[in-house]
């Protein structure tokens, strides 16, 4: 909840706060901010400078043909969760970003015939964990059964550090990670700082035309989104290396 009150766009909300305050001292203080606030969230909420955030945060591809790869690691995105009238789960399915990862990490199994990690704890407390979903639909729609079924990291950190372990307490040291591209670069840097060689498999990359059009220029609510997840990537990556060093003597 934390994060969400200090990463754009929402943190961009503090400025409207700040010129309230200011509004009766220093009205010209407070017309400079909520002109900022403007001007931030009509950028930030631009398709142009939402991917380019975005692309930012991407890994690039190490090997495309994942040479000496040894397993396929799925990292969850989420879940979704159906209640009957006694706020029982009656259904749980993958959301679209955990999906999307499923079908490239199947993909990728089937062409490599690698076994599966999938890695995903249950963050709202509720069962079935989002790891656990994954392998259902993987066993499922795919007829893939994963060999490891990690359920209890709750954030990419946890993802790294509880799913290692697994991994080469059975020889295994490189492996193709699979994630969206604008997760990779964090994930990656995670994983290989918990002792494994990373390759990574980006789901969805960023592209964009080279030509500009009118709807660059209009400001859409999934643009301001994709501005967030950069944000909060950047963020992440950034909060992961100063974990690091800080542990370093």
């Amino acid at each position: 909840m934390f994060k969400h009150l200090v990463l754009p766009p929402i943190a961009l909300g503090w400025l409207i706060v700040i010129a309230w305050f200011q509004v009766r001292r220093r009205p010209a203080l407070a017309r400079v901010l909520l002109a900022a606030f403007m001007a931030c969230v009509y950028l930030l909420a631009l398709p142009r400078v939402s991917l380019a955030l975005l692309r930012m945060t991407e890994a690039a591809v190490i090997d495309a043909q994942f040479v000496g790869a040894q397993a396929v690691v799925i990292l969850a995105g989420g879940k979704v969760l159906e209640y009957d009238r006694q706020d029982r789960v009656v259904n749980a399915s993958p959301n679209s970003f955990t999906l999307e990862r499923l079908h490239e990490g199947a993909r990728i199994a089937r062409a490599t015939g690698l076994p599966v990690l999938v890695t995903g704890g249950s963050t709202d407390g509720e069962l079935p964990t989002e790891a656990e979903i994954m392998r259902r639909v993987l066993v499922r729609d795919y007829s893939i059964t994963p060999r490891w079924v990690e359920e209890r990291s709750r954030n990419t950190i946890e993802n790294a550090v509880l799913s290692a372990p697994l991994l080469k307490r059975e020889g295994v040291r490189r492996v193709i990670l699979v994630t969206h591209a604008f997760h990779m670069r964090r994930s990656a840097w995670l994983f290989a700082d918990s002792g494994l060689e990373v390759l990574p498999a980006p789901v969805r990359p960023v592209t964009t035309r080279s030509e500009t059009s009118f709807g660059d220029y209009l400001p859409t609510a999934q643009s301001l989104l994709r501005s967030y997840y950069a944000f909060n990537e950047m963020a992440g990556l950034a909060g992961a290396r100063l974990r690091a060093a800080w542990a370093t003597p």
